[in-house]
């Protein structure tokens, strides 16, 4: 009775261990088939206009943005001269008045906004509270979403076009395709990318980054846009130089050109995925 029963548990020991070396040698097969229909970086263009932004916007704002949330005695002498150098060749005057004489990360202390008798600090002119809100939304979102975008968008996207997506569909007969199909099955839910109307595995990449960068693109215009119009046309703009203007132009527009066109871009792809993806589901109810 015991040797019975010791053959079984052998046996089920067995089967537990030659399905999980199937699963291993499944998903191994899906990382596989995964990596061989990514595009890489070199021929997306598009995608490294925006990871070189992203790398660029990121230390423009751990540089010298993040100086009107820091006190004074805690910014390196280094990043505070590289400011300094900004504001001499500029004077941009929204990043003055959260800079000079006390940064926005001295508005929640209680100095800041006592008598000015009593404290030689001021607090933040009410006419700029609107780029102090702007300021903390750029750390609070847009820092984020340019680490998450330049991942998402490193990892790459799948390469199938519509037509190769729709043969591929069709060769359901195949011992490859059966494997494929079987494979996504039995780990996780059909996902159709990019076009690609068949049961193809994919990491959770750049498709779920798309809306992310659809918000940034227009909170980034939108506050970016504000800063451009008050330093050309706002009461700001009576102090500036024509060379300070010149500087603030060619800080402050490359900054609404390109996330526009980020959003842009990031709407034809959501448009793209969308369209193809109904396409795919009306294919597949004639089957």
């Amino acid at each position: 009775m015991s040797s019975a029963s010791d053959t079984r548990r052998a046996a089920a020991q067995s089967q537990s261990q030659s399905q999980g070396q199937s699963q291993a040698s499944a998903l191994k097969s899906m990382d596989q088939v995964n990596k061989s229909i990514r595009r890489p970086l070199s021929k997306r263009p598009l995608d490294m206009i925006w990871m070189t932004f992203f790398i660029v916007h990121l230390a423009a704002s751990l540089l010298v943005d993040s100086q009107t949330l820091m006190p004074d005695n805690v910014i390196p002498a280094s990043q505070s001269n590289l400011l300094h150098a900004y504001l001499k060749d500029s004077s941009d005057p929204l990043i003055s008045a959260l800079t000079s004489p006390a940064p926005l990360g001295h508005l929640f202390h209680a100095s800041t906004r006592t008598s000015t008798s009593t404290s030689t600090s001021k607090a933040l002119p009410h006419n700029y509270a609107w780029f102090a809100t702007s300021m903390i939304l750029e750390f609070a979102v847009q820092v984020p979403v340019f680490v998450l975008g330049t991942i998402a968008l490193w990892r790459g996207e799948l390469a199938c076009s519509v037509s190769e997506g729709e043969r591929r569909a069709r060769r359901t007969v195949t011992s490859h395709e059966s494997r494929v199909t079987s494979l996504i099955r039995s780990v996780g839910p059909l996902i159709i990318v990019r076009g690609c109307s068949t049961r193809v595995p994919i990491h959770p990449d750049d498709a779920r980054i798309y809306p992310v960068l659809i918000f940034y693109s227009s909170l980034a215009t939108f506050t970016t846009l504000q800063c451009l119009v008050t330093v050309l046309y706002g009461p700001e703009s009576l102090s500036l130089s024509r060379s300070n203007k010149q500087v603030l132009l060619s800080g402050y527009i490359p900054f609404v050109i390109v996330p526009l066109a980020l959003g842009c871009d990031m709407l034809r792809r959501c448009r793209a995925l969308i369209e193809r993806a109904k396409r795919t589901e009306a294919w597949l109810k004639k089957r």
